[in-house]
């Protein structure tokens, strides 16, 4: 079966190879719970594309 994802769940997966991303999201879970945590990512994913699409 394959597997397709939105721009934005892409993002995500690149967002969370970056070690500062990671731990942010790590000490987040501990503190706050599941929810809190996607909220998270999601806001730093946006962050970091905008930065991208800025760059170019």
């Amino acid at each position: 079966m394959l597997w397709r994802i939105t721009s934005e769940g892409y993002d995500f997966a690149l967002a969370l190879n970056k070690p500062s991303v990671l731990s942010v999201i790590k000490e987040k879970f501990q503190k706050e719970g599941l929810s809190a945590v996607i909220d998270i990512s999601k806001k730093i994913v946006i962050k970091q594309a905008n930065k991208l699409l800025e760059e170019q």
